[in-house]
């Protein structure tokens, strides 16, 4: 998938990060079938860790995929570890760089949870 990034190859980019492509569908439902199974085994608050995180999973993918100038720029971070290291040590950096990115996502995601929560949710209670 970051190869892509790299290379600047847009059409593989788009093949890859495509909802319909059957990896996406495989491992979406993988997922799915693994926390389904693996719930019963799991305390409360680890379900509730799992829970604040998926919360936020759209809101990651907004962020570094969801316009041209965010794509680009997590782009431009993913190329410049590439390039300016090797081997093992840019994988980990690479990795490293997504976890950022991705708690970076779910933090500034929380106010609009919190916002969701407090102010507009109970508006619509009252009419269900």
């Amino acid at each position: 998938m970051y190869i892509a990034a790299v290379n600047k190859n847009i059409r593989i980019e788009h093949i890859i990060f495509n909802y319909i492509n059957p990896l996406i569908i495989l491992g979406a439902a993988s997922l799915l079938a693994l926390f389904t199974k693996l719930r019963e085994s799991y305390s409360v608050s680890i379900n509730k860790t799992i829970l604040w995180f998926s919360s936020s999973c759209f809101a990651v993918y907004l962020l570094h995929v969801g316009t041209g100038y965010a794509l680009e720029l997590f782009c431009d971070g993913t190329r410049a570890i590439y390039f300016s290291n090797s081997g093992l040590k840019a994988f980990i950096l690479i990795l490293l760089y997504m976890a950022c990115v991705f708690i970076a996502a779910i933090i500034i995601d929380q106010p609009r949870k919190l916002i969701w929560k407090k102010a507009l949710s109970p508006l619509f209670k009252n009419h269900v």
